[in-house]
């Protein structure tokens, strides 16, 4: 009895495809490669990448150049290894330590200073920011290189 109960419970949780996924999933498909190693902060060349063909279906794998090259490496990717989107991240417009413009403006009022990031940052991110003149941390937005808008 106690046999026939684990077996009806097998049945139940397991998913009736999960004997044809392996089967069904010999499709070839085109992912991006590395062609060397590359390491945590490198910008990706187009030297650095190339097309191949693979049946191991990975939904987080880059598909395109285009896709990976100019983005910054996050976690280390190793020769010949398929390029996974979430190793990758936009590579910063504004880079920790940098001096910045930090610009301010409410109701035709324009204010600007000097500020040093405290954080990397893409446009459109939100870093933290120091004003030089006051010493305070702020919130910014980047909004070009090398300036960042305080939202009041």
């Amino acid at each position: 009895m106690k046999k026939l109960i684990f077996i009806m419970t097998l049945l139940l949780v397991t998913p009736i495809w999960a004997d044809f996924t392996e089967a069904a999933d010999t499709e070839e498909r085109s992912v991006v490669v590395a062609t060397a190693s590359m390491s945590m902060g490198h910008i990706i060349t187009a030297n650095d990448v190339r097309m191949s063909m693979t049946t191991r279906k990975d939904n987080n794998a880059a598909t395109s150049l285009e896709d990976v090259i100019g983005l910054q490496v996050k976690r280390p990717i190793g020769k010949m290894n398929i390029v996974k989107l979430r190793s990758l991240k936009v590579r910063p417009l504004i880079a920790k330590g940098e001096q910045i413009l930090l610009l301010a403006q409410k109701a035709g009022l324009k204010v600007s200073a000097k500020g040093v990031a405290r954080e990397d940052g893409a446009v459109g991110s939100v870093i933290k920011v120091e004003n030089v003149n006051s010493g305070k941390v702020i919130n910014a937005e980047i909004v070009g290189p090398s300036m960042a808008l305080v939202r009041f």
